[in-house]
């Protein structure tokens, strides 16, 4: 390799002039912590407003009552403990990020070569690079030794760049070939890679429609609960003899106990701890199946997918190229190189005998051939687009048919076969030989070339590819991909996986109006809190209209994420490379290769482990399993809060003691809502997403509530007058009976182990109401026979009404809704069935 020289700048930045720049605090050292520290993630899951109303509860309940009353409060830790593991987690993973490497790096300083870590580099240092180093600020080239970096992890484009004096080039860049000395212009985080860093860096949670819903309920039951403690704290008291009357007989611990015990029986807080445990489960599932969820609402969020945009490289392709033979000059004939002469073979032995880049190492496999060293060899450069060597007074020289043809003398039939080559969806590389020979530091072709040979490379495909997009083609989700390649790269690619695309589907992303948003306006929104400007109408129809896009930008990729998301559509974003990162932040769901950059691992809110396509049907499987079983679980929960919240209104209204203790709603809560639900939450359930989770709860929900809440005032009304808690126990005892029947229709089938469920939660209610230390524990009475019979009628008039409404219900929702195996099979095949 020939040696650089720096003319301009032969000694670099003097010891003075580092310490002075130092001190003005012009270095590559960037300190960019998450958005939220451990503190604030302890605080933000333990004071929250239904934390404090339960603490409160406790806090009263132990000073007034009975501890028993305040089981209740164990939700509290389970919760809070749920939440803070789980972010906590993703901030360690966002804490890890480091798109640059932490190698040493050479500088000239005062003359002399030193090494430096990334950290120490100040602006204007000189910084030699050399082939296996990543660049480590932003920069100018002012020598090079033809130098040749991968900027694939920046933009995409899997082509090496040759690099010459004046030419930028970028921290996170790496140096493949060649060496170069850089002037560094930007360091620290004004450099490329530390902008895309603090940009994912940005803490953002999974959007989960299923979180939210419930969310929107606490909010509306905020707004109530201050109004039905005071309507139910002065109904509960008898104010004739004045407030000392109140305080000394005793009257306001009553009235104290009935509102704790209402604010219990209105409040879901298991609902919220179901929903992260669901999660959490989930996460681990699929962990077995070797993805990784970092944030766990992500595990319903590609359920809801209709958009799914693929980077190719890494994701549909493994990186590597395969060569699967070629043909002679005019030929159209596709033939294997067991079909062509010796001589041929030699040369290309000796052009691929490097094994410098992706093509000379595809067509060294497929020709496994040994080759003597040649005479002269002149390396592949991506500005000249061709390699040659010379062996046996032949030169021969590969490269991009368009630069090779040209100079032939049989250019007529090079071209025909070449484009019969690429017609039918193939890379084409030309090959040509001549008996001129040819200098090791050649940049323009011999003379007197002749076209040997068409050369056929594809893409190697992932081979889960073509099924994983089958499953996805079938269960109605469109995908687009999105790379950094040349079009009839990216379009060859997309028919060797069976994507149903068509030529005029494809765009150059480089014909794409300018993105509506650039870094600037996002930041200068960021800080003025304004909303984000409408996209601009010709790029969101380019985006509607084509399904393959090429030539893409980091930063047009985000912004045909946020294209499709404007257009109502759930984005989920594969990718492995740094130029996917910010695209994968922005998404609703961001998938990355375990292979992939570390940024963009931490960027993404799952990440396939074992790089494995494959995996993400059962990632889909694992979000209709957590969406369907939540939504059945969350009627039990907003029932109870329904039918709850009218007793407590009916109670203060009418002036009559409050019929629960906060043991009672507990007792019907672990039976008939908290047990059944965490098993319920668990298992399997393959339907079909569809919008309106709160709509469809709320139609079972509503006339359920109504009926519960109606059965069991008629008869602690109507049995008012008489003493030692009877109706409160026929209170209790029938909606826990009918709230049975709710969870049998939520359960169905029943001819599974569901049914043993149901029956077991109800032989557990029968086995309290007969052991009396239980009854006594629960404070409830041994009924008469007369009172059993009246509690059988009203249960089983309850479960006749709300087993027809669930009919009704489930045949609405859900008649069409499951999805058929038979698309999974050679998936689960390959996946495994860990």
């Amino acid at each position: 390799m020939s040696e650089v020289t720096t003319p301009s700048r032969p000694r670099g930045l003097t010891t003075a002039q580092v310490r002075d720049l130092v001190a003005q605090g012009k270095t590559n050292a960037v300190t960019t912590p998450t958005s939220r520290s451990i503190g604030a993630i302890i605080r933000d899951n333990c004071l929250t407003l239904f934390n404090a109303i339960l603490c409160a509860c406790l806090v009263v309940i132990v000073a007034v009552g009975e501890l028993r009353d305040g089981v209740f409060a164990g939700v509290l830790i389970l919760n809070a403990a749920t939440g803070i593991v789980s972010e906590i987690r993703a901030k360690r993973t966002l804490d890890r990020l480091a798109i640059l490497s932490a190698s040493p790096i050479t500088v000239i300083r005062d003359g002399a070569e030193t090494t430096v870590a990334p950290d120490d580099i100040v602006v204007t240092d000189l910084v030699l690079v050399r082939a296996g180093d990543q660049i480590p600020a932003d920069g100018t080239v002012e020598a090079s030794a033809q130098l040749q970096v991968d900027e694939s992890i920046l933009t995409g484009e899997s082509v090496p760049v040759h690099k010459q004096a004046g030419d930028r080039v970028l921290s996170g860049a790496t140096v493949v070939a060649g060496q170069a000395h850089v002037v560094v212009d930007k360091v620290g985080a004004d450099s490329w890679a530390n902008t895309m860093s603090s940009e994912v860096k940005r803490f953002q949670l999974a959007h989960s429609e299923l979180s939210e819903g419930i969310d929107k309920i606490l909010r509306i039951i905020t707004w109530v609960l201050p109004v039905m403690i005071l309507i139910l704290g002065a109904s509960q008291i008898d104010w004739s003899h004045g407030l000392a009357g109140v305080i000394s007989s005793g009257q306001w611990r009553t009235a104290v106990v009935a509102i704790v015990a209402a604010l219990v029986g209105m409040i879901p807080q298991g609902l919220v701890l179901l929903t992260s445990v669901n999660f959490a489960t989930a996460a681990l599932k699929l962990a077995r199946r070797k993805v990784l969820v970092q944030e766990l609402p992500a595990v319903e969020v590609l359920a809801r997918v209709d958009v799914l945009c693929l980077d190719k490289t890494g994701t549909i392709t493994t990186g590597l190229m395969t060569c699967s033979g070629g043909d002679l000059p005019g030929g159209y004939e596709h033939g294997a190189f067991s079909m062509f002469d010796d001589d041929l073979l030699d040369g290309l032995a000796l052009l691929s005998a490097d094994r410098t880049n992706a093509t000379a190492v595809a067509l060294a496999d497929a020709l496994d051939r040994p080759v003597a060293e040649p005479d002269v060899r002149v390396p592949f450069s991506s500005r000249t687009k061709w390699s040659a060597a010379r062996a046996d007074q032949t030169t021969w020289v590969m490269g991009a048919p368009e630069i090779i043809i040209e100079a032939c003398d049989n250019p007529v039939d090079m071209r025909e076969t070449t484009d019969h080559y690429l017609a039918a969806g193939w890379r084409a590389v030309a090959v040509a030989s001549t008996p001129e020979p040819i200098a090791a530091d050649a940049t323009s072709l011999p003379s007197g070339l002749h076209g040997r040979f068409v050369l056929a490379f594809f893409e190697e495909i992932r081979p889960d590819a073509e099924e994983t997009l089958t499953y996805f083609e079938r269960q109605g989700v469109d995908v687009r991909i999105i790379s950094g390649d040349a079009p009839e790269t990216v379009f060859t690619v997309a028919r060797h996986a069976r994507v149903s695309v068509e030529r005029d589907e494809v765009c150059d992303a480089r014909t794409l109006p300018t993105p509506p948003s650039t870094v600037a306006e996002r930041h200068h929104r960021r800080r003025t809190r304004e909303a984000p400007p409408a996209g601009d109408p010709a790029f969101d129809e380019a985006v509607d209209r084509y399904r393959i896009f090429a030539r893409v930008t980091p930063e047009q990729k985000r912004a045909l994420v946020h294209a499709f998301q404007r257009s109502g559509h759930t984005v989920a974003m594969t990718g492995d490379g740094v130029n996917d990162a910010l695209a994968l932040k922005d998404a609703d769901l961001g998938i990355a290769m375990g292979s992939g950059a570390q940024a963009t691992k931490a960027a993404a809110k799952v990440v396939l482990l074992d790089s494995e396509f494959s995996r993400l049907p059962a990632v889909v499987d694992e979000g209709r399993r957590v969406l369907g079983n939540m939504e059945r679980v969350s009627t039990l929960f907003l029932a109870k809060t329904l039918w709850a919240f009218l007793i407590a209104m009916v109670v203060s209204l009418s002036a009559v003691n409050y019929p629960f203790l906060p043991r009672h709603l507990t007792l019907i809560g672990v039976f008939t809502i908290g047990v059944p639900a965490f098993v319920l939450a668990l298992a399997p359930s393959r339907s079909r997403y569809r919008p309106g989770f709160l709509r469809r709860v709320f139609t079972l929900v509503g006339p359920c509530g109504l009926i519960i809440a109606a059965l069991g005032l008629g008869v602690y009304l109507t049995h008012l007058d008489e003493a030692n808690r009877v109706p409160q126990t026929l209170c209790t005892l029938t909606i826990t009976g009918c709230s049975l029947a709710l969870l049998a229709v939520l359960s169905r089938p029943l001819v599974s182990w569901r049914g043993i469920l149901v029956a077991a939660m109800g032989a557990c209610v029968v086995l309290i109401t007969l052991i009396p230390l239980a009854r006594h524990f629960f404070a409830l009475r041994w009924l008469s026979t007369g009172h059993w019979e009246l509690v059988s009628g009203l249960v089983a008039a309850g479960a006749i009404l709300i087993g027809v409404i669930g009919w009704v219900w489930s045949r609405h929702f859900y008649s069409s809704t499951r999805v058929s195996d038979d698309t999974r099979g050679a998936l689960e095949a390959r996946a495994g069935a860990e």
